[in-house]
């Protein structure tokens, strides 16, 4: 069974949302994640909000929420009895890009007005990578002074054949997948080998989330996208 991420997350302030607006693309795409209620699936929900099972994966949201971009979300999710509104489903089920579609397919149509160069790691292919995007969340956070994020992932029966992160922050940095024990990091210093964290929490770490281990609540199958979204 495969499994995709190909989104974005940011601090759910007014300005970066104005900014990320702009794109006609994005402007009905995002959600405010204020809290973990969305969790619908019962073995997560015990750990994250009982303390009888192991809660070694529990995890909380940043002071003030997540912003989350554009997430690839699957209609299997969501029961016929309770669909979410058909506009939510022919904008985030229908005709998407998914497993085995290169990550830049989905954002085509971004074309940012400013391209400031990013960071980019070694060997990069800028064509199956969205690089119009990239330079586009680097001018949001220079514009507005906060760290935005992208994120990519592919997976196939649980292994990860691919996974990568770039913040733009302060400065520029790219977290990238090398195997389950470690993982690159790549800034204006340089690159070297991660192996306390993996990429995702490296990744939002620049947001103030903190993942005490590589699991994410929002990546959850089932996690109810739909009440967090910000028509």
């Amino acid at each position: 069974m495969s499994w995709v991420a190909n989104q974005i997350y940011a601090q759910p302030q007014a300005m970066v949302m104005e900014s990320l607006a702009r794109e006609p693309f994005l402007a009905n795409q995002m959600f405010h994640i204020n809290d973990l209620e969305g969790i619908r699936f019962q073995w997560v929900r015990d750990r994250f909000f009982t303390d009888d099972p192991p809660t070694e994966i529990r995890h909380g949201v940043p002071e003030g929420g997540l912003l989350a971009v554009s997430p690839h979300l699957y209609s299997n999710g969501y029961s016929v009895k309770d669909p979410p509104p058909k506009e939510f489903c022919e904008l985030f089920f229908e005709g998407r890009p998914s497993h085995g579609h290169p990550p830049s397919e989905k954002w085509s149509s971004i074309s940012p007005a400013d391209s400031p160069d990013v960071l980019l790691p070694p060997d990069f292919d800028e064509s199956y990578y969205p690089l119009s995007l990239q330079r586009f969340l680097k001018s949001v956070a220079l514009k507005t002074g906060t760290p935005v994020t992208y994120y990519w992932s592919s997976m196939w029966g649980g292994d990860v054949e691919e996974e990568i992160g770039w913040a733009f922050d302060s400065s520029d940095h790219v977290y990238q997948f090398v195997d389950n024990e470690s993982a690159l990091v790549h800034s204006a210093d340089g690159q070297r080998t991660e192996k306390d964290r993996g990429v995702l929490q490296m990744l939002l770490a620049h947001l103030g989330l903190d993942l005490p281990t590589g699991f994410f609540a929002l990546h959850e199958g089932s996690f109810d996208w739909k009440r967090y979204w910000l028509r």
